[in-house]
């Protein structure tokens, strides 16, 4: 007898075309994960009548539904598709900042970015506070190319400030002819075309030739953990409209898993209105699109489509209490600006995932006892930032996400 192991398992993703299109066939992606559990259920209802042999007519089945989970540990473009289907928009490239001379002064906590001329047009052109960038050139000192720059203000067209990723120093010198390239591609909550993706997903054992295959299945929510140490997990939840079964694979193909590095945000930056703290323990954020089944109707045992709410975001950081700033901010209800960013390594051009939030407002400010050291709690509610804009210095949006190696 052949038992189904974790292991002789396919979990494969696939985009739908539509509400009631479910794939088949060729394509399709297949996931990495830590865990995974799909689940159907079907609502019954007891029987309760009086009979004179005093004995139950059992119950009656009626509407169906299904959910998923998966858990995994987050990596380049591993888990982007799933991102932007949350977010409800698509990941994309931000154009390359025109090649000028770019002046690199500062110091080591603090660098500044002036560009020659007008060409480079930062703000037009869509750089934020937040992004991640690399400066290329042909001449220019080793160090200061292909380096992550985290941009931490943006004072005009012309100029930036920023840190490097890894703490590496700087050569303070002019560069000629050199391009300014957020690296990777960028995804914001949009403001409007939002998308209403809908996705087939299989899992298939191949060690005992079993399917199950969950339709018309919308991401609702994801809840990433970035410890101080250790790995940075992704946790989705799903909501499908239905699950069949079948003794042969559905999504036949699928692309190979991601074979990207997990990042660590050890290895990253936090930085909380414009400044990098170096005394956070930990950090979550919640995306929550509040998804639901609209519920049944007369002459179907499945409901007819899934529902999206108000999307919404939450976490917390905790830090050690180390002075008033951040209990401050939290009495007085002031708005701040949230940026975590985890790499893979600590090397200049170490591939990344970051999650920024420009307006965010702190709802507790809890604290332990411990005699190693106190934490403080932070939670917070971020919002749309209205301030933002298309030629400002920030988004104007909830959240945004930058993979440095999304398709």
């Amino acid at each position: 007898m052949t038992i189904a192991r974790e292991s002789g398992k396919v979990l494969a993703v696939y985009k739908q075309t539509g509400l009631g299109v479910p794939r088949s066939g060729t394509g399709g992606q297949a996931l990495r994960r830590e865990t995974s559990s799909g689940k159907l259920a079907i609502a019954t209802y007891e029987n309760n009548e009086i009979t004179s042999h005093q004995q139950s007519t059992g119950v009656t089945m009626g509407g169906r539904s299904a959910s998923f989970t998966l858990n995994g540990l987050l990596s380049g473009n591993t888990y982007s598709t799933l991102l932007a289907s949350l977010l409800r928009g698509t990941f994309a490239a931000v154009s390359a900042f025109a090649a000028s001379t770019i002046t690199i002064s500062g110091t080591a906590a603090l660098y500044t970015f002036t560009a020659s001329a007008a060409t480079p047009n930062f703000l037009t052109n869509g750089l934020k506070i937040g992004d991640v960038v690399r400066l290329s050139a042909a001449g220019g000192a080793a160090g200061n190319k292909a380096n992550n720059i985290l941009v931490i203000g943006i004072t005009s067209e012309l100029i930036f400030t920023g840190i490097t990723l890894n703490s590496s120093a700087l050569t303070l010198e002019a560069i000629t002819a050199c391009t300014v390239t957020v690296h990777g591609k960028k995804l914001a909550a949009p403001i409007t075309s939002q998308t209403s993706d809908y996705w087939t997903v299989e899992e298939y054992q191949s060690d005992i030739t079993q399917s199950e295959l969950f339709t018309d299945t919308v991401f609702g929510s994801v809840d990433i953990a970035i410890p101080a140490t250790g790995n940075t997990t992704v946790a989705f939840n799903a909501v499908a409209r239905d699950r069949t079964s079948s003794g042969a694979q559905v999504l036949t193909t699928p692309t190979a898993e991601t074979t990207t590095a997990v990042v660590q945000g050890i290895k990253g930056a936090v930085i909380v209105q414009g400044t990098q703290v170096g005394n956070v323990t930990g950090a979550t954020i919640k995306i929550d699109g509040n998804v639901a089944l609209v519920g049944q109707v007369l002459g179907s045992n499945i409901a007819p489509d899934v529902t999206r709410r108000i999307l919404k975001v939450t976490g917390q950081i905790t830090a050690f209490y180390e002075d008033g700033v951040m209990p401050g901010y939290f009495e007085a209800g002031t708005p701040i600006s949230i940026a975590v960013v985890d790499a893979v390594d600590e090397t200049n051009a170490s591939e990344f995932v970051s999650f920024v939030m420009s307006k965010v407002k702190l709802t507790s400010d809890d604290k332990d006892t411990s005699e190693t050291g106190i934490v403080r709690t932070y939670a917070f509610t971020a919002e749309i930032n209205g301030n933002g804009g298309p030629t400002l210095a920030n988004a104007k949006t909830i959240i945004s996400c930058q993979d440095g190696l999304a398709a």
